[in-house]
């Protein structure tokens, strides 16, 4: 059959969507009136002891990083762990432990502890008392979900790499132990202050559905012991489960499968129930949410507030505590949550409706990162410009192209210099690492950017702060200029004590960082190494989104005004290869959702005659990138625009019934400024929507791509 699908759009108004009672089951949140107790759960770490799960003696096993046999630990109870690592003298080269995945074949695949690359220990002051033994802890690792095994590898510092198991001799590395650690669910009674309500959905005067809303109260409790929280719901009398892939393709979850539905992943799926009827199940404000699909035909939700897996971000003790431990910190374990609220809405319909990760129609979205570290005079005219005498050419360097960078600069630092190589003739050129505080050129060139509004600039770290000292009070004051200069509101984790991966984010750190970002509101966070690998997309299947995030363990005060987001970037490597036609393609079919961890220069410009030159592939690949934008394919924005954007439409409440789509959580004019786009994608009998009715009378653009409708708002 044929639809039509309308366009209703209500600021805060829930509208329907069709209901059938076969297709409710318990829902164990409901009930309060006879006494039951509600089922909102809050995991934490057990009290149990840490179970010893290997200890590995023998070092040279896991110093054979790329040994697929190597220290392979059975885990298939555990869904966390402790790696402690102990050695004779104070180290701080070590800089990650985690695990690693093997495929039959023997190759790796993924590593999954957002941020895995630590620091250790420092040399202990002049006149301190020695430990006899030194213990490095990295806390609450986190295991793939449903994987059985992992094997434990150690990485080093770079400039140590090439000698690593001497490395690891000379500082008397003795053993390494792996702990499991247990979760405890409790089911908390609604009596402490959580929002239960579960409302019909009528249109035209029946009901067509229930919106369910949870309201979590802030929580604080003594132990930095909280991993999950949320609520659990149940769906019976399921024939099958259409799942929506991160290239908004359709795929069925099978019964007696798994599968995780991230932050970053549509928020919404169908569902056909034995009757034959079908519904959407769509969700707003859920931190992920686990399906499990069973062979009884019932279909289990735990639909999450807050997630371990969504939050996890670390950095490390400042020092090392009265047993000589320093811990490494995985701030997604923390003691406190604000408050939250979850929405689940389910109607009776055939196309599953959600907001894209993009506005406007794009199909992709794009950002830069870009760190400090190669930045400078004439290396950012030739990037920024096109040439190097910093002049405005339209078609030329990025600013000609209009293709927007986020660029981080160092407030304070020294005349390094560092080299810019021809990788087929080995030929180099020094080029100077500029800071602001130095620099006046460099200050001036980065304020002229801004006449462009294609370029925002962001802190890489305070730099090296010789007059200002790398005490709070020091790093305030430089944060406060670098503000009030360029307006900078994000912060990028270089290197050095006061950044978030090291320990500016802990209290007892001279160098702690986080009151001189909040007093300047900074709301975009990247710890050093919350990245992914090189890749289309940020986004996975059946993964937690770990993209964009607030880590509660970050912030002394989850109740106050400040609310910072983390933000994860990739090793997506500006190229000849990334910046051609057919990748850039790619990326618009997957629906890419792509924020590069870059350092312009160094990717962009080569050496050639002695003079620093533009890599040939670089301006004609800008030209590709900004041909995608116009075409609009690719949306093209700062990491502020681009963030902002998704935390917009994690807002919306959206679903499709009938020949009417409800888009609430935002007025019709504040739709209208934000441009969100609105998937639809019909499943089971129904068809594509190629002419929706518009109503009311706000008037909606829309384009068909690969079987789905986008709608937006025409401005």
């Amino acid at each position: 059959m044929t639809k039509r699908i309308g366009i209703l759009l209500g600021g805060f108004v829930i509208v329907a969507t069709a209901f059938c009672a076969v297709l409710w089951s318990v829902l164990w949140l409901d009930n309060q009136s006879k006494g039951a107790e509600a089922r909102v759960f809050i995991d934490t770490i057990s009290e149990e002891p840490r179970a010893l799960l290997a200890e590995v003696a023998d070092l040279q096993t896991i110093l054979e990083l790329y040994n697929p046999n190597s220290t392979l630990i059975d885990n298939t109870r555990f869904a966390l762990f402790d790696i402690e690592m102990t050695a004779t003298t104070p180290f701080r080269y070590i800089v990650w432990a985690g695990y690693t995945r093997y495929d039959e074949a023997g190759e790796i695949t993924a590593v999954r502890d957002s941020h895995y690359q630590l620091l250790t220990t420092r040399q202990p002051e002049p006149g301190s008392d020695p430990h006899e033994l030194y213990r490095e802890l990295y806390s609450n690792v986190l295991q793939l979900p449903d994987v059985e095994t992992f094997t434990i590898s150690l990485g080093v510092n770079q400039s140590k790499r090439d000698n690593k198991a001497k490395f690891m001799q000379d500082i008397g590395l003795r053993d390494v132990k792996v702990f499991g650690k247990d979760v405890d669910r409790q089911f908390v009674p609604t009596q402490t202050g959580h929002a239960l309500t579960r409302t019909p959905i009528t249109l035209n005067g029946k009901q067509v559905g229930e919106r369910h809303a949870v309201e979590f109260p802030a929580l604080a409790r003594p132990r930095a012991d909280i991993v999950n929280r949320g609520f659990l719901h149940e769906i019976a009398d399921v024939k099958s489960i259409t799942l929506v892939s991160r290239d908004h393709s359709l795929k069925p979850l099978a019964q007696g499968e798994r599968y995780f539905l991230g932050t970053m992943a549509p928020q919404a799926f169908g569902l056909t129930l034995n009757s034959g009827e079908t519904r959407v199940v769509s969700f707003t404000g859920a931190d992920g949410v686990q399906m499990e699909f069973g062979a009884d035909g019932k279909l289990r939700l735990t639909v999450y507030s807050y997630n371990l897996r969504e939050r996890t971000t670390r950095g490390s003790d400042s020092s090392p505590d009265e047993n000589g431990t320093r811990e490494h910190v995985n701030h997604g374990v923390t003691s406190s949550l604000p408050s939250s609220n979850v929405v689940m809405q389910i109607v009776t319909s055939d196309t599953i409706a959600f907001p894209t990760l993009q506005p406007s129609g794009y199909l992709a979205s794009f950002a830069i990162t870009e760190h400090a570290d190669y930045n400078g005079i004439e290396q950012d005219n030739l990037v920024m410009y096109g040439n190097l005498e910093g002049r405005y050419e339209a078609g030329s360097g990025f600013i000609g192209h209009g293709v927007p960078v986020t660029k981080t600069m160092f407030p304070t630092g020294n005349d390094a210099e560092l080299s810019i190589a021809n990788s087929e003739t080995g030929e180099t050129f020094m080029i100077r690492q500029s800071n602001v505080e130095d620099h006046d050129d460099y200050r001036q060139q980065l304020l002229e950017y801004a006449q462009y509004g294609t370029v925002d600039i962001g802190l890489h770290c305070g730099g090296l702060m010789r007059k200002q000292g790398k005490t709070t009070e020091g790093i305030t004051e430089v944060v406060t200029d670098m503000t009030r200069m360029f307006g900078s509101n994000i912060w990028v984790d270089h290197g050095g004590r006061e950044c978030l991966w090291e320990s500016g984010w802990d209290p007892d750190s001279v160098a702690y960082v986080l009151p001189a970002l909040k007093s300047n509101d900074f709301r975009f966070l990247n710890v050093r190494d919350d990245k992914f690998g090189s890749k289309l997309t940020l986004v996975e299947d059946g993964q937690p989104g770990n993209i964009l995030f607030r880590a509660p363990g970050f912030d002394d005060d989850v109740s106050d005004d400040w609310v910072p987001y983390h933000f994860t970037t990739s090793d997506f490597v500006p190229s000849a290869q990334t910046f051609s036609a057919e990748f850039l393609d790619s990326m618009i079919a997957e629906r890419s959702f792509q924020n590069i961890h870059a350092y312009l220069p160094i990717s962009t410009l080569t050496v050639r005659d002695g003079m620093l030159v533009k890599h040939d592939w670089f301006e004609p690949g800008l030209a590709e990138l900004a041909d995608r934008r116009d075409r609009g394919d690719i949306f093209l924005a700062t990491v502020e625009d681009l963030l902002d954007h998704v935390l917009f439409v994690r807002a919306l409440e959206v679903h499709a019934v009938g020949d009417t789509l409800h888009v609430a959580g935002a007025d019709a004019q504040t739709l209208r400024e934000r441009q969100p786009t609105i998937a639809l994608i019909p499943f089971g009998e129904a068809v594509l929507v190629s002419q929706p009715a518009l109503i009311p009378d706000m008037p909606f653009a829309s384009r068909e791509d690969a079987g789905v409708t986008y709608l937006y708002p025409e401005q």
